[in-house]
Parts: structure tokens; sequence; C-alpha cells
């Protein structure tokens, strides 16, 4: 079964943080972070996913972080499932440290327009594409929430006091060090490192932890050394998929068509350079990868594996109460939204229905059908529909395009009995 994770969004482990192509949750006092299979070129995501594509980036920030302990301590703890790193919490430093060693991507661009000068570092003016650069240079860029990254100089910098002279120099050698680090591990393999990228945080005693991922195919250009002889160089990183989409005209806020060949040669490249890089044949897992992650989640005691969303109305505090207790009893991770609004709602539906977590929607009013009628009609979970002082049971209230397997019951002790029916399903599931 080859399903890929589109959506890290488990309702359990609490409020997401939800990067392009990761998902971040806080874990105790550390970080969770489930690595999806999305792919974003010119910070757009792309509608579909790359089979695979975000174990084989943990795996190899597993490998290069093991590899470079000993250059500089890295934010890993452990790892509960392939696409999965439980990692130290830091204050991440607000910049992208480029290091190159190669004139190709957004530094040859510049440079065919115009400019001669990279971040503050002069280029030499017979610049050829691809060229080598004597020793690797760092071209760093600004880490934006929303937008893109801006180029910016070491001068500017230390002028806008994003981080100290001394731990900025801290960081140049330690990126260096990286860098070089992973030319020489590459090169046993024919390969060479073109350029990346590197984060850096600060741990609680503000020591300097590298962090987010290392020497991947999402931040690393890389080629093959017998290409570059032979003058035919070859991308099997992201750079194939930008190329790709760069010659059919892509712009931001454009469609282009994203055929499946496509997807299954981007797949191809990304498994190449893993087995290249690590020499271990990648191996296909049985189960699909949302239903493995939350199986080994579950086996690591991180997840019960399940979740109740409850959804109630005005006036029902005591029934609301019995309801909540009783789901607290039965160590049933949940959340309660208290009387809604309609565009919270949709927002509501909209968020959950991405879980790849399995769930039941509870709504809980009063004579009011509103919550249990929008429920039924846009939850994609099953539903049990608690509708106080009813004089009977059924759905005849419900949508005819109803997507969620709904429950109708009129008193709380039916309701709770249902519940626990269903999630003792749910929990057989996982």
């Amino acid at each position: 079964m080859q399903h890929s994770l589109t959506s890290t969004f488990i309702p359990e482990l609490g409020d997401q943080t939800e990067g392009k192509v990761r998902g971040i949750y806080s874990y105790n006092s550390d970080l969770l972070m489930i690595t999806s299979d999305r792919i974003s070129i010119f910070n757009r995501l792309l509608d579909q996913p790359i089979l695979d594509k975000g174990r084989i980036l943990t795996q190899l920030s597993l490998f290069w972080f093991e590899k470079t302990k000993d250059i500089i301590n890295n934010h890993f703890i452990f790892s509960p499932d392939p696409n999965v790193m439980i990692v130290k919490k830091c204050r991440p430093i607000r910049i992208e440290v480029i290091v190159r060693k190669y004139a190709v991507g957004s530094l040859w661009r510049d440079f065919v327009a115009g400019k001669r000068s990279k971040c503050g570092i002069k280029l030499p003016e017979h610049l050829k594409e691809n060229q080598e650069f004597v020793e690797p240079i760092i071209t760093p860029t600004t880490k934006n929430s929303e937008g893109n990254d801006e180029d910016i100089s070491k001068q500017q910098i230390l002028e806008q006091k994003i981080v100290d002279p001394d731990l900025y120099c801290e960081i140049e050698r330690k990126a260096i060090a990286l860098f070089k680090r992973g030319e020489a591990i590459l090169k046993d393999s024919q390969m060479i490192l073109v350029d990346t990228k590197y984060e850096f945080g600060l741990d609680e005693n503000n020591n300097l932890l590298l962090i987010d991922e290392i020497h991947t195919p999402d931040s690393s250009r890389f080629w093959f050394a017998k290409d570059v002889k032979e003058k035919n160089i070859r991308f099997f990183d992201k750079e194939f998929t930008r190329n790709y989409f760069k010659e059919k005209g892509f712009l931001c806020n454009s469609q282009v068509e994203f055929p499946q060949e496509l997807q299954g040669k981007i797949r191809e490249g990304y498994l190449l350079l893993y087995e290249k890089i690590t020499k271990k044949k990648f191996t296909q897992e049985y189960l699909s990868t949302p239903k493995r992650i939350l199986q080994r989640l579950k086996n690591a005691k991180i997840l019960r594996g399940f979740f109740a969303l409850v959804i109630a109305g005005l006036e029902v505090s005591a029934e609301l109460k019995k309801l909540t207790d009783t789901l607290k009893e039965n160590q049933i991770p949940h959340k309660v939204i208290t009387n809604p609004g309609p565009h919270e709602l949709e927002k509501i539906y909209k968020t959950y229905n991405l879980s790849i977590e399995p769930m039941v929607y509870i709504t809980i009013s009063r004579e009011n059908l509103i919550f249990a009628s929008q429920t039924s009609k846009y939850g994609i979970f099953p539903h049990i529909a608690c509708v106080l002082n009813q004089n009977s049971e059924g759905d005849e209230f419900l949508a005819s395009d109803s997507r969620a397997k709904t429950k109708v019951v009129a008193d709380v002790v039916s309701c709770i009995n249902n519940v626990l029916a269903t999630l003792h399903k749910t929990e057989e599931m996982v």
C-alpha cells in the first residue's frame, strides 16, 4: 500500500506549526517534527506530493547529523518513525546560511542580469556558468515567516544585530566545516556538493546547534563527477523540478500541469541520491505512510491514536461537563469548542478534516440543529450528534449530501456510549 503523506496534522499533538514541507509540534520541552511528501518550488507548494520524499529527507538528515556531530552538535534527539524526529527546542537564528562552491542557481542568474556581487561578495568579472570557486563562499539570506527569503550581507546582518560578530564568525566557521565534510564524504561516491543551506539555533545555554535538515535534495544541489567530466550536468535534486517548471513558464500564481511521469522521475532522483549517499538500499514499507506514523507514535507512547472534537452550543454546561469528565476518565484526547460562529465552523472542518489520525466529531446542543447538520454535511469523520430535548432519535434533519456517518442521540448517556463504541473500533484499526 503506497499512500503519500500530504497532511501532517495530528490533533492529539496540539497546535501545529505548519511549514511548506514539515509540521512541528511542541512535545514535552522539545519539538516533534514530521516531514511530509509535499514539494515546493519558488515558495509555493505544488498540487501533488512525491511518494517517500519525507522519509528520504528525514533519513538523509539523520545520516548527516551522525557524520557531522563532531563538528557541531545538532538538535536531533531520537526518531520514533522514518518521517519523524524528536528534536531539541531552540531559538532559531533568523538567517539561512547558503554555502556555494559553483556558479549556479540564483548566483548565476544575478550575474547574467549584470550584478557583480552577491551578498557583499565580489564575483569574478569573467565568471562562467557552473564555474568552480577556489573556496566555498557564504551568501546568507533572511529567513522570513512569509514571502520570499532575501539576500543579506554579513555587514547587514551585523548592522541589524541579528547576531553579534563573534557568533556570526562561529556560524561561518561551522558552515564551511560542514560543507567540506560533505564534499569529502560525497567524493567517495563520485558525487559533488554544489551548494547547500544550513540553519542554526541556540539552546537554553546559548550553545550553537545545527537545526532543520542537512545535505538533502531539498536543501542542496548535487552533481555526479562523471556528468561534470562529460559536460552533461544533470540534477537529481529539487533543481530538476525547478528547471522543469521554469521551462513551462511557471509563475508563483499560475497553474502548471504536474504530470505523473514527472512525479515518478523526481522520486527516482531522490531515491538515487539517498542510496548513493548512504550506500543503503531503500526498502519499501508495507504500511501507508500516515498509518505507519500513527502506529509507530502509538508504540512509542507518544499518541493514543484517536481524538474527539466536541462542538458545543449554549446552555449545555452540565451535559458538556458530564461528557468531558467521561472523556477524561477514559483517557480520550479531546478538545472542546463552544458556540462557534459560521466562519469558525468552516475553519474547523477545513482543519480537522485533514487529520491523519482517526477521530470523531461530537456535537452537543439543546434543540439547535445547526452544529449537528453542518458537521454532518462537511465533516468526514464519524459524528455523534447529541441534540438534547429531542422527542426521538433519528437522522431526518441531516443533509442529503452528508459526508460524515452521523448517529443522532437525545441524551448525554447515549452520546457517551456511542462515542466510546466508535473510538473503540478506531483504536483497533490503528
